[in-house]
């Protein structure tokens, strides 16, 4: 049986850049640093088949928002990149308040390809009392997405679609482990949402 899903027409295309995402996997761990004040450690590692409408130069921004009242407990470093196998030369890189949440954005170049394979990780360290949700919202549309989170025992954390047209698949969902795939189309705006809270 052959399923379609269809695109409105409002959707934009972008013209010379970003068409869409294929195959976006996310495999997030949490660990504690401080469990008395709440630090911990995310470390979540991603990747992805970028798909551009030609071969022509365009900026690729790679952002993250992160709720911080403390700046002294907070971290964010980008411990691996690499897009077709070899690390990219970041153009731009810049960090700044947008009211109590903490901006992080680096920018590469892309050229010469179609389909560039990037892979990422990321390492933040923050209170979990500050910002204690972790999400997805797409920029491009995403063909086919995966995502897989770690936590300890004594975080609690619930899944929820953010307007997606059908629900994720769940692959699993155990103590400590939440494992969920989503087989079709996902819209710019859309993706997903983990609520957490530190149990007392």
């Amino acid at each position: 049986m052959i399923t379609m899903t269809i695109i409105p027409s409002s959707i934009d295309f972008p013209e010379n850049e970003v068409s869409y995402y294929n195959d976006y996997e996310s495999h997030i761990t949490i660990e504690w640093i401080d469990r008395n004040i709440g630090t911990i450690r995310v470390k979540d590692s991603i990747s992805f088949e970028l798909i551009a409408d030609s071969t022509e130069e365009f900026e690729y921004p790679l952002k993250t928002w992160t709720r911080v009242t403390n700046s002294d407990s907070y971290k964010n470093t980008i411990t691996r990149f690499t897009v077709n196998g070899k690390a990219p030369k970041i153009i731009d890189s810049s960090e700044y308040r947008e009211q109590d949440c903490i901006c992080q954005e680096q920018k590469i170049k892309l050229k010469g390809f179609t389909k560039y394979e990037i892979c990422y990780e990321r390492v933040k360290e923050y209170n979990i009392k500050d910002d204690y949700y972790i999400g997805f919202r797409a920029k491009y549309i995403v063909n086919k997405l995966r995502v897989c989170l770690n936590h300890p025992d004594d975080i609690n954390a619930i899944f929820t679609c953010r307007g997606t047209q059908l629900d994720f698949d769940t692959i699993v969902n155990d103590k400590g482990r939440i494992e969920k795939k989503y087989r079709s189309i996902i819209l710019p705006r859309q993706g997903y949402v983990f609520v957490l809270q530190q149990n007392n």
